[in-house]
């Protein structure tokens, strides 16, 4: 069930990423764009800076009161990769 859980979390950020330009990103993780905020989880993608592509990696971290998360304007649209 994990597996099939973290494929739709998978499907779902990247669909979601790559939509946009402005993206929040995790202060402590700076190359984890964040494409979903739920109650209490924070869906984020890795992503390469210079191409703007998506890379496997998706996190799917608890919202703590210590989460700090950062405005990047002009950050996207971020694609997946060819």
């Amino acid at each position: 069930m994990f597996f099939s859980l973290s494929g739709i979390a998978q499907l779902t950020g990247r669909g979601q990423a790559e939509t946009k330009k402005d993206y929040f990103i995790l202060a402590d993780l700076p190359e984890r764009a964040v494409v979903r905020v739920y109650s209490d989880r924070i869906l984020a993608v890795q992503f390469d800076r210079a191409t703007k592509t998506i890379l496997s990696n998706v996190l799917v971290r608890k919202t703590e009161k210590d989460s700090f998360l950062l405005l990047e304007k002009n950050l996207g649209p971020l694609r997946r990769p060819n």
